[in-house]
């Protein structure tokens, strides 16, 4: 769709990047429902943990919020301002999420918690994405000069489509025997309770960016 508009003759740019502040928004309404469905899922068969955790997540939800407002105050906006605050609010983006989806991972690990194996896939992929994004855009939002910045840009969106068939290979592996996934998921868990039980002896783009941006 970007594409389209960005190619399209009738488009103005500042209607362009309109249209992705507009696209960021929707994504990171998005986003946010599937890190907290990952997590509802990583926590459901546990009440209290769950209770527990998503008192926790909300905090840090709050307090990445307010380390991304802190960032954007510290954020270079230059010539043409949409175009700037469209990479500021896409960094605020990936900051969070790869905040919340650290915190997920700490927790499973922390709580010996078995994960799904689709929802780990997810869990992973969007991790690797936000985790690049966030650099990329961290250099372009703080207007970083940077030689040839269309190689960075092809980097980030060879690293999102590489997620995105991570994200293909575990979603139809895991829909190919979901009884065997079931009866793994179930292993694992009661291996790790055992294994936590105390014992007698010893003891894991915008890429319409002007010339003069790179």
């Amino acid at each position: 769709m970007l594409w389209v508009l960005d190619v399209a003759p009738s488009i103005t740019p500042f209607n362009y990047w309109r249209s992705v502040v507009v696209g960021l928004v929707i994504e990171s309404v998005v986003k946010l429902f599937v890190v907290w469905e990952l997590f509802d899922r990583l926590v459901g068969q546990e009440p209290a943990k769950a209770r527990l955790g998503k008192r926790l997540i909300l905090c840090a939800g709050a307090i990445l919020a307010l380390l991304a407002a802190i960032a954007w105050t510290h954020a270079y906006i230059g010539p043409f301002a949409i175009m700037w605050y469209a990479q500021v609010i896409e960094q605020t983006i990936y900051m969070v999420e790869a905040g919340l989806l650290l915190f997920i991972f700490l927790f499973a690990a922390y709580f010996h918690l078995a994960w799904e194996r689709r929802s780990f896939g997810i869990a992973l992929g969007l991790s690797i994405s936000a985790c690049v994004g966030l650099a990329v855009f961290a250099i372009s939002a703080n207007g970083i000069k940077i030689q040839r910045y269309y190689l960075m840009d092809f980097f980030n969106m060879s690293v999102y489509h590489g997620c995105v068939v991570m994200w293909w290979y575990y979603l139809l592996s895991s829909s190919a025997n979901p009884s065997t996934e079931n009866s793994q998921r179930l292993t694992s868990a009661a291996a790790l309770r055992s294994a936590s039980v105390p014992r007698p002896v010893g003891r894991l783009v915008p890429t319409h960016l002007p010339a003069s941006a790179s």
